[in-house]
């Protein structure tokens, strides 16, 4: 019942207000909460007549004996959406509580609607971020008709969004200071409060980042520096975006989600605002199964072992850089701060030993994988000299 589920909270506000002992009676003429906490689960006999009724009951000093439960004052019938849910009951003289009796009885009806539609609108988001953490982090165990029947009854539009997914940290050395369910509270309010003309939700689910989701748009830049500013005077946190690619279809939620996890382990987060669809290739290369990679990479891993006669990891890196620079020599020279001699010196030696990759755009772009893929599997770091 509707009554019992606000009661106390109308109290609350209600005792504020005013001064006087005031009861919220059921149906059934059970006091459900009370100014009075000793009254909360007695009978009120006069707020079940008022119940029946539905008239204002006037409960006078010789009515107390005869009606179990009562005390002097008025009761009025709460009526919400054309139906009777209670009564409220204010205790005192009668002449004297009876003039502000309707404004009482309207300011309850008042308090339940707006409680609830707060309810239901608290209800309703919850069920959309519910909907869209479904479809992003368990989308193969969900029937995408469901998706778009739910869709409909909350009255969204399924497709289209994208997913921008942010990674903060703390500068101050001591995180204990941080109440994590108030700094949680604080993420969403934040991101609907920055992104309010395109947001749908947010989504805490991991460690030290979340993920925003909104409406399909080209620049974020305006609202990801806002909320940078508001983060870092808060609470003297960094925040770094990446913008996912829209979703077009249910699926392409789990796979925007999974490829900007795989860029946070990509980049080194020196920018603000990074877009997935600028590192595609290295996304693809970061998600390759190991045991594929170094398969991959055995046909070639005398030269990436410098196992062959002057070959060294400058020239592999070397090869690497010139792949990179449309294999040119001047480009390679200037980007490695080496003379072109000193390049093609470097490119002569192993054209000596593969003559068929170094001039060979295709072998030589499989020779370019194969090195990215062993860097990134022995976590060689790039050398230039």
């Amino acid at each position: 019942m509707i009554i019992k589920r606000y009661g106390f909270a109308i109290i609350k506000r209600l005792e504020k207000i005013i001064d006087k002992n005031i009861n919220i009676i059921d149906c059934n003429g059970i006091i459900i909460a009370s100014t009075d906490p000793t009254r909360i689960g007695t009978i009120h006999e006069c707020g079940i007549i008022c119940a029946q009724t539905k008239k204002t009951v006037v409960v006078t000093d010789e009515m107390t004996t005869l009606y179990k439960g009562s005390k002097q004052g008025i009761n009025l019938p709460i009526i919400y959406q054309n139906e009777l849910v209670g009564v409220v009951g204010i205790s005192g003289n009668p002449d004297e509580v009876k003039q502000f009796g309707l404004v009482v009885k309207e300011l309850v009806e008042l308090l339940i609607s707006e409680m609830d539609l707060s309810k239901k609108a608290f209800l309703r988001e919850k069920a959309i971020k519910d909907l869209y953490e479904s479809i992003i982090l368990d989308w193969k165990n969900i029937s995408e008709k469901y998706c778009f029947q739910l869709a409909r009854n909350l009255g969204i539009q399924l497709m289209g969004h994208r997913i921008i997914f942010v990674k903060y940290r703390f500068k101050i050395a001591d995180k204990k200071i941080i109440d994590f369910q108030q700094f949680s509270d604080f993420i969403s309010s934040e991101s609907e409060t920055a992104f309010r003309n395109v947001y749908i939700s947010t989504i805490c689910e991991g460690k030290n980042n979340f993920s925003i989701l909104t409406k399909d748009k080209n620049d974020y830049q305006f609202e990801c520096e806002l909320m940078a500013k508001r983060f870092k005077e808060i609470y003297s946190a960094e925040l770094y975006f990446e913008v996912g690619e829209a979703c077009h279809n249910i699926s392409d939620y789990a796979g925007s989600y999974k490829q900007l996890q795989a860029l946070l382990t990509i980049l080194p987060f020196d920018r603000l605002i990074v877009n997935v669809k600028d590192y595609q290739f290295e996304i693809l290369l970061n998600t390759i199964d190991e045991e594929i990679a170094r398969n991959y990479i055995k046909p070639y891993e005398k030269l990436l072992n410098c196992e062959e006669k002057g070959i060294d990891f400058a020239i592999i890196n070397t090869l690497k850089i010139y792949f990179e620079n449309d294999m040119k020599v001047s480009r390679t020279a200037e980007i490695s701060h080496m003379h072109k001699n000193t390049v093609t010196y470097r490119l002569s030696k192993v054209r000596e030993l593969y003559p068929h990759i170094i001039d060979n755009t295709f072998e030589f772009m499989k020779l370019y994988l194969a090195i990215v893929l062993y860097k990134k599997f022995t976590k060689q770091e790039d050398i230039v000299q």
